[in-house]
């Protein structure tokens, strides 16, 4: 029975296997894991700075050399590219031109411009009816300047559209 108390009280005294010792080792590598970072922050900075001794940095004359060829490559390369626009955009001007010839179908015709401007008052005059004000006039007079501007802008498309053929 003695024995038997033994066993008991050391079962007692001791942690249980792995819970314990699991979470000091957790928090011993979170606290090892930030005192490893600076010298993980620093390591990459001290091999670029060893690197950087060892480099043969070219002469003066050299570097001008090196700086006119990438400057003259790259004006080449941009006329070349500009070339090849201009080329590519008279190639679709000139296959456009071979097709047929189609009206510019967003222009309104008087008809429809004038079918506008009487909707347009009529709604106004029925607003201005429910409302019990005057406001009747101005809004026709606001349609008709719109219906003046449009149709203004379909006389200079159609002009500028004459002057292209």
């Amino acid at each position: 029975m003695a024995d038997e108390k033994k066993t008991t009280e050391q079962n007692e005294q001791k942690p249980v296997k792995g819970q314990d010792n699991k979470q000091d080792a957790g928090e011993n590598k979170v606290i090892a894991w930030f005192k490893r970072l600076p010298g993980r922050i620093a390591t990459p900075f001290r091999n670029m700075a060893h690197e950087l001794k060892r480099v043969t940095w070219p002469t003066k004359q050299k570097l001008i050399r090196y700086s006119a060829l990438v400057l003259v490559f790259m004006l080449f390369m941009v006329l070349l590219v500009g070339l090849l626009d201009l080329g590519a955009a008279a190639a679709v001007r000139g296959l456009a031109s071979l097709g047929p010839k189609t009206e510019n179908t967003n222009q309104m015709t008087e008809e429809e411009l004038a079918r506008l401007l009487e909707l347009q008052n009529a709604a106004s005059v029925e607003a201005s009816v429910e409302a019990g004000s005057g406001e009747a006039d101005a809004d026709a007079a606001g349609s008709i300047e719109a219906v003046s501007d449009v149709t203004a802008s379909n006389e200079a498309a159609q002009e500028t559209e004459e002057a292209a053929d």
